[in-house]
């Protein structure tokens, strides 16, 4: 479930591993933290619920020096083609 020790032990081993990611950044570095599904509170996490399909995007980069922070809904369709275009690439067809 969302709130179990394994959820916490797991959030607790990714944020050391971002930590050491941020630390070794140039300032043209750009990071990106996406989750590809979210999960409801009992640990569900392959169904159809907005629990479930919800996810996030954080983007980083030293070498901006202004913070802003958007909290806009999109759909998670829309993640994978955006990430695309961002690095120049295709979207993908399948």
């Amino acid at each position: 479930g969302l709130n179990s020790n394994e959820t916490k032990q797991k959030i607790d081993q990714i944020d050391i591993f971002i930590e050491k990611i941020l630390g070794s950044l140039n300032d043209d570095d750009l990071i990106m933290i996406v989750s590809d599904h979210g999960m409801t509170d009992n640990g569900s996490h392959g169904g159809a619920s907005f629990d479930e399909t919800s996810s996030f995007l954080y983007g980083y980069s030293p070498g901006i020096k202004y913070k802003q922070t958007i909290n806009e809904q999109i759909n998670q369709i829309d993640i994978c083609p955006t990430i695309s275009l961002l690095f120049g690439y295709p979207i993908p067809t399948t």
